[in-house]
């Protein structure tokens, strides 16, 4: 799956133990995160723009072969310092793209609403929310 935007995975190793993956190491780089800190906390227009569209044409480009990323934040988006070109990391929880509604996260929205009640009186305790089907589930 091959796109300027998306890390490039050279080749992997299955090890008795573990993986081994030989990937794409852009320099210099840092994560989004981290760059926009460095900004002042925010990005400019421009800067924002270039980074959203070569994002965008990432997921599709994912979309495209059936890959869905799951995990899209600015700590799995590189960005080189000197190009501003990006590149979309971390593919740990992603799924094949499906033709029917994703529901294994519906239930978040319950489960956030433990946490957002506006009083303490009417909040889940720890124990419950650790019971949650939702807060069970990993990616």
């Amino acid at each position: 799956m091959s796109h300027p935007n998306i890390l490039e995975l050279y080749d992997w190793f299955d090890r008795r133990s573990s993986y081994v993956m030989a990937m794409e190491r852009p320099y210099p780089c840092q994560d989004l995160f981290m760059y926009c800190q460095e900004q002042g906390g925010v990005l400019n227009e421009d800067k924002a723009h270039n980074v959203t569209r070569q994002l965008l044409g990432a997921l599709q480009h994912c979309h495209d072969h059936g890959v869905v990323h799951r995990d899209v934040k600015p700590e799995n988006i590189l960005i080189q310092t000197e190009t501003q070109e990006i590149k979309l990391i971390d593919f740990g929880c992603g799924d094949p793209l499906m033709d029917t509604p994703y529901t294994e996260f519906s239930e978040i929205k319950d489960f956030i609403g433990c946490y957002l009640r506006p009083h303490a009186e009417g909040r889940s305790t720890l124990d419950q929310l650790q019971l949650h089907p939702w807060h069970r589930q990993s990616c």
